[in-house]
C-alpha cells in the first residue's frame, strides 16, 4: 500500500508486479482488498485489466464476501465492459440469490449504474425481476429494485410498478417497499406513476398511516409532486385522508403543514 500510494510511477509498477498472482487471495482479506482496490485505481489500464483477470471463476464468492464485494464493485466502476463482462456472466442464473444478499446486492446496483444497457446485464436484471414482488419487501433486495427504477430500462421499471400494485396492501405496511414506492413515483413512466398513485389514493386510511411513518412521508411528498392534474387530485384526497387524524410523528406533521400551505396557495 505504501508503494501504491507513493505516487511514484516506479513504485506503483513495482507494487502491481508484486500483486500478480495474488489478487484472488488478497481480495478475500480485510487489508488485501484495500490494496487491490487502490491498485485498480492507480495502475495503468493494461496492468489493471491483467490483475482483474485473476478474479475469473470466483465472482459469486467475491460478491458475497464482506471484503471481496468491494473489489468487484471497483472492477465494475473502473474497468471497460470488455474486461468486466465476466462479472455479469458468472452471476447469470443466480440473480435473485445475489439480490437478496447483504453484500451481493451492492454489485447488482453498481452494474445497473454503469452497464444497465449491456445485453448481459439486461438479462441478469430480467432474471432478478422474476421475483420483484418479494424483493420489494426484502431487507436487501429492495435496494436492487430501487436501482432498477433509477437506472433500468423502461420495460424493467414497468415490471416493478406492476409488482408494487400486485401486493399493494402488504407493500403499504412494509418500510422497504415504501422506499421502492417513493422511487417508482419519481422514476417510472408517466402512465405507471399515475396508475400507482391512483391505486394509493383509493386507500385513504393507508395514506393516513403513511403520514405517521418516516419513510411513508416520502411517498406522500412524491405523490404531491406528480405532474399535471394528479398533483391536485393527490393533494385533495390526501387532505381528506388525514383530516380526521392529525399526524403525531414530526415528519407527518411536516407533510400536514405542506398540504395546508398548498391548499392556501390554490385558494389564492
Amino acid at each position: 500500500m505504501e508503494q501504491i500510494e507513493s505516487g511514484s510511477a516506479d513504485e506503483i509498477a513495482s507494487a502491481v508486479a508484486h500483486l500478480r498472482g495474488s489478487v484472488r487471495r488478497a481480495t478475500f482479506t480485510a487489508e488485501g482488498c484495500r490494496v487491490v482496490q487502490t491498485a485498480f485505481e492507480v495502475a495503468r489500464q493494461s496492468d489493471g485489466i491483467e490483475l482483474v483477470g485473476e478474479l475469473r471463476g470466483c465472482v459469486r464468492s467475491a460478491v458475497t464476501s464482506p471484503y471481496g464485494n468491494y473489489v468487484i464493485q471497483k472492477v465494475i466502476e473502473l474497468m471497460p465492459p470488455s474486461s468486466a463482462g465476466f462479472v455479469v456472466e458468472e452471476l447469470l442464473g443466480h440473480g435473485v440469490e445475489i439480490a437478496r444478499h447483504r453484500f451481493g446486492c451492492r454489485s447488482l446496483c453498481r452494474l445497473l449504474e454503469h452497464y444497465a444497457n449491456n445485453p448481459s446485464t439486461v438479462q441478469l436484471i430480467d432474471e432478478v425481476l422474476v421475483d420483484a414482488r418479494r424483493l420489494c419487501r426484502q431487507e436487501f433486495g429492495h435496494f436492487v429494485i430501487e436501482s432498477i427504477l433509477e437506472n433500468g430500462l423502461p420495460a424493467q421499471t414497468r415490471k416493478v410498478a406492476a409488482a408494487l400494485q400486485a401486493d399493494l396492501s402488504q407493500n403499504l405496511s412494509c418500510r422497504s417497499s415504501t422506499c421502492v414506492m417513493e422511487k417508482a413515483l419519481i422514476h417510472c413512466g408517466t402512465t405507471d406513476r399515475h396508475s400507482l398513485a391512483a391505486s394509493l389514493l383509493s386507500r385513504p386510511k393507508s395514506l393516513a398511516a403513511l403520514a405517521e411513518d418516516n419513510f411513508g412521508t416520502n411517498v406522500l411528498r412524491a405523490m404531491l409532486r406528480l405532474p399535471g392534474e394528479n398533483a391536485s387530485v393527490a393533494q385533495t384526497l390526501l387532505q381528506n385522508a388525514v383530516a380526521g387524524c392529525m399526524p403525531r410523528d414530526r415528519r407527518g406533521k411536516q407533510v400536514w403543514k405542506e398540504l395546508q400551505a398548498m391548499s392556501s396557495a390554490r385558494a389564492i
